[in-house]
């Protein structure tokens, strides 16, 4: 099921969605935490024991959840974040505690391959992949935040702000915020206040990945590369962009200082190294990411 499926049914029809057990996976972080508080809600538990899988032990998860006060007559449900990183899963799934009132939720933070692995032998919970959301529902979900604060805008305004906002929802919120507090009381929304405010998407994405190519973590560096090009953002603009920082930190140290032989050999290998990334005629995607091992190196 998906995640904005499974939060229309239990917003209208709470029972056709109960289960003993959840298991939440996927990129967007703040609908799992409203499914987990709805969750809550509708099963009338107002105690939630909130855990993480490299942390918590099977036996306190089980203790908590069973110790009770004199006068406790609250009920309780068990969330486990990061429970790829549990390893007495199968020990807690078939422990018999839970039920639909009482229920217990899993929070999968590996990628998809992984967590549907974590779970395809069991068939007594519910499975709910909670994916990106797409740019019509991001543009809906904007405007009816704006609307609930009283700022109007027009579809100009709108579809620019749309177009450099985050893809996940926790993001746009935290940017959403900045545009409030910068209005005050203004009530109308302009293209310079969005320039003033909003962080632009690709800068903030193109310094995360410039963070791990300086690291020279390959793995997480090819997987943001992959994950721009899904999402839109063109590749080759983010190491354009890694390139002319590397380039003004080596200028930056010149001036600072009487250049270093091997400040100046980074310097011929990163002007060689744009050269023939202009050049390239592989496929796009190929190119950039040989590239960006190739800046690695420097």
């Amino acid at each position: 099921m998906k995640g904005l499926e499974f939060l229309k049914k239990i917003n209208k029809n709470p029972s056709s969605v109960k289960a003993p057990i959840y298991f939440f996976y996927g990129e967007e972080d703040f609908l799992i935490d409203r499914a987990i508080q709805k969750i809550g809600e509708v099963t009338g538990c107002s105690q939630k024991l909130l855990y993480f899988g490299d942390e918590a032990r099977f036996d306190d998860i089980i203790r908590n959840f069973q110790e009770t006060g004199l006068f406790d007559t609250s009920r309780k449900f068990v969330v486990l974040k990061k429970v790829e990183k549990f390893r007495e899963l199968k020990k807690l799934l078939t422990a018999g505690y839970w039920k639909s009132s009482s229920p217990l939720i899993l929070v999968c933070e590996a990628e998809k391959k992984v967590c549907l692995k974590k779970v395809n032998s069991f068939d007594n919970l519910l499975v709910v992949e909670f994916d990106l959301i797409d740019t019509g529902i991001k543009r809906s979900w904007i405007r009816k935040k704006l609307t609930a604060e009283g700022i109007s805008l027009d579809e100009k305004t709108l579809s620019t702000l749309v177009s450099i906002m985050p893809p996940r929802l926790r993001e746009i919120a935290n940017e959403l915020e900045k545009i409030f507090l910068f209005l005050g009381d203004r009530k109308v929304l302009t293209l310079e206040d969005i320039f003033s405010v909003v962080t632009p998407y690709e800068e903030a994405r193109a310094y995360r990945l410039y963070n791990l190519v300086r690291k020279k973590d390959h793995n997480s560096a090819l997987k943001e590369l992959e994950g721009l090009a899904h999402s839109g953002v063109q590749p080759r603009n983010m190491v354009s962009y890694i390139s002319s920082v590397y380039r003004k930190q080596i200028l930056q140290s010149f001036k600072e200082s009487r250049p270093a032989k091997e400040d100046l050999e980074k310097l011929k290998k990163l002007v060689s190294l744009e050269s023939r990334f202009r050049t390239r005629s592989m496929d796009e995607l190929l190119a950039v990411e040989l590239t960006l091992l190739e800046l690695m190196e420097l």
